[in-house]
């Protein structure tokens, strides 16, 4: 990454994000844009689609199907997502990413919360059997993609959420979520906390060379929040080439750092707020960013580590989508300690705005609810895309 490494990634987030919503460069005519010019020459087009319905087998035509939560295989051949409506997760096969192709579906026994992939050979899927909000379970299925058949399914106490695999293929980290009743009032909030069960983190230890030999650890959560204290709710998990996981608690409006190694926390801090100005938050037909919000409590959703440089060699980047309290409509850069780095404001909104996604429907909610988050080096170039 060329010249400051922070405000390096932040333009190009801003082209990617720009290249997403547009089809095409950020145009970079307003002033206040300016730096993204010499960047126009970058841009990501799609290539291909691929209709859900078509990997339904002739019985299942009609049903619902949703994509959700998808993951690659390491040589970058086979696509795995969850299906939750379905209780399944589908395969397409992308050896020609231009022209994709069915692979098939498999059932899981239960809602595939998310999925992801331990090399080429097996495809990870936390999955969700809960009777009700208090009556929480779930279990990770472990799929042999060559033969798409279940070699082993491991008990998780809990409703499950997001689920990493470490770079390594050493640790898979499940956020145990068990989410909340929105409709259960807890002092005065509708849908507050505490609401139990709690959640937790497991860590599943990939060991020999069978799925049959991995272990489950659970890590304690509770006592971090300001908020809800006693009942963290973990969202999203990822990790680094340390084999540190970051963990967002979204209810919660905090985050935390666990050495995967020894399931110890190495730190914690609160999400914050943000002040917004010129954003639209009143539901009325018309898109009119003139109003300002105060103190909106960040609730992030996804979360990613980022490559940093120097003294600090990563970043975490958060999705402040927002779910309980808050949604501060952009993304934020932390460093392990709680430090913002930087914040988008309402540059996400206008981003949006401009290019014709704006869903002025959500303006008294969360607006634009940025959802998803990701890092990714494209040659000598680091890029943050975020999901609205």
């Amino acid at each position: 990454m060329t010249g400051n490494p922070v405000q390096g990634l932040l333009l190009s987030s801003l082209v990617a994000l720009g290249a997403a919503l547009s089809g095409g460069p950020v145009q970079a005519e307003d002033a206040a844009f300016a730096p993204l010019a010499s960047l126009q020459e970058v841009s990501f087009q799609r290539i291909a689609t691929l209709a859900n319905y078509r990997n339904l087998d002739a019985e299942a035509i009609g049903e619902e199907t949703v994509s959700e939560i998808v993951a690659v295989s390491q040589d970058g051949n086979l696509l795995v997502y969850t299906d939750s409506p379905g209780e399944r997760i589908g395969f397409v096969d992308i050896t020609d990413p231009r022209n994709p192709q069915p692979a098939g579906t498999l059932g899981v026994g239960g809602e595939p919360t998310s999925v992801d992939m331990v090399g080429d050979r097996y495809a990870l899927a936390a999955v969700n059997t809960s009777a009700s909000y208090t009556d929480a379970s779930g279990k990770l299925v472990v799929v042999d993609v060559a033969t798409r058949t279940i070699v082993q399914e491991i008990a998780l106490d809990g409703q499950p959420d997001s689920i990493k695999v470490s770079p390594d293929d050493r640790y898979v980290a499940i956020a145990i979520e068990n989410e909340r009743d929105e409709d259960v009032e807890v002092e005065g909030v509708e849908g507050g906390l505490p609401q139990a069960p709690a959640g937790y983190l497991s860590i599943i230890d990939i060991l020999g060379d069978s799925p049959a030999d991995w272990q489950r650890r659970d890590v304690d959560l509770s006592g971090y929040a300001f908020y809800g204290s006693d009942d963290p709710e973990p969202e999203f998990v990822d990790i680094n080439n340390d084999n540190d996981v970051v963990v967002s608690l979204q209810e919660n409006n905090h985050i935390l750092v666990v050495d995967l190694a020894s399931g110890r926390v190495q730190s914690h801090f609160d999400a914050g707020t943000v002040d917004l100005d010129e954003v639209d938050a009143t539901e009325d037909g018309v898109i009119l960013p003139t109003e300002s919000l105060a103190e909106v409590p960040r609730e992030p959703d996804s979360i990613a580590w980022v490559a940093g440089s120097g003294a600090q060699p990563w970043l975490i980047a958060t999705a402040n989508e927002g779910d309980l309290f808050g949604g501060s409509r952009g993304f934020t850069l932390f460093d392990p300690l709680g430090t913002v780095v930087y914040d988008s404001g309402n540059s996400l909104e206008w981003q949006a705005i401009a290019h014709g996604h704006y869903p002025e429907d959500r303006s008294e909610n969360k607006g634009i609810e940025p959802e998803a988050i990701d890092y990714g080096r494209f040659g000598n170039e680091d890029y943050l895309f975020v999901g609205s």
